[in-house]
């Protein structure tokens, strides 16, 4: 199962990190989309630094374009302060699925 997965594979990171004593800098991510009227928008927040990120998307941008938004947006900004241990926080499982279906740089080369 996927979320299975995800969470024993961020448990065993959390585990490897605790022994070599690294701190993850935490980026929360969110996605949201409003009715009336329709706006669509996405955001990370720094918990370290405060650090916020807000982006406001087309009106028929769909809800998982504003999370997948968000992630790609906090990802960027965590590599723009060239962060060396990061730990994105989100609750769009839609998203890491489609993350987690893609193929690995490593299986992209070797074909």
């Amino acid at each position: 199962m996927v979320i299975a997965n995800i969470q024993l594979s961020l448990a065993y990171e959390l585990l490897v990190a605790s022994q070599r004593k690294v701190t993850y800098r935490s980026y929360f991510t969110d996605g949201s989309r409003t009715t009336d009227p329709v706006t669509v928008g996405a955001a990370f927040w720094d918990g370290s630094s405060g650090t916020a990120g807000l982006f406001k998307l087309p009106p028929e941008a769909l809800i998982f374009l504003a999370e997948a938004t968000a992630i790609h947006q906090a990802l960027e900004f965590a590599l723009e302060q060239r962060l060396p241990d990061v730990a994105l926080l989100t609750d769009s499982l839609s998203v890491l699925r489609a993350l987690q279906s893609l193929p690995s740089a490593h299986t992209a080369s070797s074909s």
